[in-house]
């Protein structure tokens, strides 16, 4: 079984020689619905500030890269509901994800872009929901690019600071199959207390 140091070192590799392809393609299809339910794009952007720490690309340039990246994804996902096209997600069966983010819009307004952006696929669905309301397009414009600083520099010097620890980090990677269960039922409860906590609302 490789070693944490030799994981780390495959995954330098490509980031190194794509990183900013990476983080700007992965965010950006992170941000579109449906296709933002399949990417982990907060573990990927850590990864890439980790990686900027140890000198393989520039952090200034991938956080530009990234902000832009979900700026964009989510322009597609308000344009989506302006033009009406979430009638396609409720037949895809969404019609739940929608109403929540829905819910939330209406509870929080403009602010919920913030709180949404660390709440996964609801990110996007609030992006339909507000393309479909009276919001304008200048208007979200300024929520997001707020939304969207917060959340690529809170994921990106999370890894870059990781990164001053390499030897933690690599026994974390090195041990990820022993400590993959715990993860895995903390992010089971995280869930199911966000989908209880969006019903309550």
């Amino acid at each position: 079984m490789p070693t944490g140091k030799e994981i780390l070192d495959f995954f330098s590799i490509y980031y190194s020689q794509y990183g900013y392809l990476i983080i700007g393609t992965v965010l950006l299809l992170d941000n579109i619905v449906v296709v933002g339910l399949l990417l982990p794009s907060e573990l990927l952007i850590t990864m890439g500030g980790y990686f900027a720490r140890q000198g393989d690309f520039s952090l200034p340039l991938m956080l530009v890269v990234g902000y832009l990246g979900m700026m964009i994804g989510q322009s597609i996902a308000y344009f989506i509901g302006e033009k009406g096209l979430q009638y396609f997600l409720i037949r895809w069966g969404f019609g739940e994800q929608l109403q929540s983010a829905n819910t939330y819009f209406t509870k929080y307004g403009m602010t919920a872009l913030i709180f949404a952006s660390f709440a996964g696929s609801t990110r996007a669905m609030l992006s339909v929901v507000i393309g479909s309301s009276n919001v304008t397009y200048k208007e979200f414009l300024v929520w997001e690019s707020l939304a969207a600083i917060i959340w690529v520099c809170a994921f990106s010097f999370l890894g870059y600071f990781l990164g001053y620890n390499q030897t933690l980090i690599e026994w974390i990677v090195g041990n990820v199959g022993k400590i993959a269960p715990t993860v895995l039922i903390v992010w089971v409860i995280i869930t199911i207390y966000q989908r209880k906590w969006g019903k309550s609302k």
